[in-house]
C-alpha cells in the first residue's frame, strides 16, 4: 500500500515575531484567559456566559498535574504491551517505540505538547510495537527494536514543531486581540488548536513511514494500528 502522507507543513509567512501567553497573572496562576481580560470590557460578557477567571478550565495545568497525567499514560502503555505480548506466540514479544521521541518533549516544544495538546510520548498514536529480538523479528516480519531513534530524526520534527507553534501562537493572538476589541471570538483559536493535534499525529506517522519505510510501516499498521487505536488505522487498510 502507498502511504498518501497527509500536508502538515505550511509556507512560512513573512511576519515577524507574534506575542507569546503572557504567563502568569499577578498572584501567580497561570490562567488561559489572564486576569487582564476578565478586568476589562470582556470580563462582563464572559461572566454573563457562566464563566469565572478561577474556573478549572480556564486553568494552564499545573507541573504536578502533566506529571500525574504522563504517569497515568506510562502505566497504561505497560499494561497495554504486557497484554500484547500475552497473545503473541510463545518466545515472541515486542516494546514500544517512541514515534516522537522522549528526547523531543525534553526540550521546550514539550508544553506545547503536553499543555495545549495534552499529548504524552507513551500515548498509542505516538506508539509502534517493534520486536525485543531476532527471533520476534523473524516470527512478526518486522525489524528489531532499534533502542533508540536516528539522530536525525529529532531536528527534522523540531522544524515542524516550530512552525505549529507558530501558527498556534498567531491564532493565539487573533484571540486576544479580538477579546480586547469586546468581539470574543474564540473559533480562530479552537480551530488552531485541532489543526495543531491533527498536524502533530500525521507528522509523526509521516516521519515514521520514512524512517521505517512504507512497508514496515504498513505492515505495522495492519497487524498493531486498530489494536493501538490510531485514529486512521481503518481508513488507511480501506475499512
Amino acid at each position: 500500500m502507498t502511504i498518501q502522507r497527509p500536508v502538515f507543513g505550511r509556507k512560512r509567512s513573512s511576519a515577524t515575531s507574534v506575542p507569546r501567553h503572557p504567563g502568569p497573572d499577578d498572584d501567580g496562576i497561570s490562567r488561559i484567559i489572564p486576569k487582564s481580560v476578565w478586568d476589562g470590557p470582556s470580563g462582563d460578557f464572559l461572566r454573563e456566559l457562566g464563566k469565572s477567571p478561577d474556573d478549572a478550565s480556564n486553568m494552564m495545568p499545573t507541573k504536578d498535574l502533566v506529571q500525574a497525567r504522563h504517569d497515568a499514560a506510562f502505566a497504561q502503555q505497560t499494561q497495554f504491551v504486557d497484554r500484547v505480548n500475552s497473545q503473541l506466540p510463545d518466545g515472541t514479544s515486542v516494546g514500544p517505540y517512541a514515534m516522537i521521541p522522549w528526547s523531543v518533549w525534553q526540550t521546550e516544544f514539550g508544553q506545547m505538547l503536553m499543555v495545549n495538546c495534552e499529548f504524552y510520548p507513551t500515548q498509542p498514536w505516538n506508539t509502534m510495537l517493534l520486536p525485543d529480538d531476532e527471533r520476534s523479528s523473524f516470527v512478526l516480519d518486522l525489524p528489531v527494536h532499534p533502542g533508540a531513534s536516528p539522530p536525525t530524526l529529532q531536528p527534522a520534527i523540531e522544524r515542524y514543531l516550530a512552525e505549529f507553534r507558530e501558527e498556534l501562537d498567531a491564532a493565539r493572538a487573533n484571540t486576544d486581540e479580538s477579546f480586547a476589541s469586546g468581539e470574543m471570538d474564540l473559533k480562530v483559536f479552537g480551530e488552531a488548536l485541532d489543526k495543531l493535534k491533527s498536524n502533530v499525529i500525521a507528522m509523526a506517522h509521516s516521519m515514521t513511514s520514512i524512517t521505517f519505510g512504507e512497508e514496515v510501516y504498513d505492515r505495522h499498521l495492519r497487524m498493531f494500528g486498530e489494536t493501538l487505536g490510531w485514529p486512521f488505522a481503518k481508513r488507511l487498510m480501506g475499512k
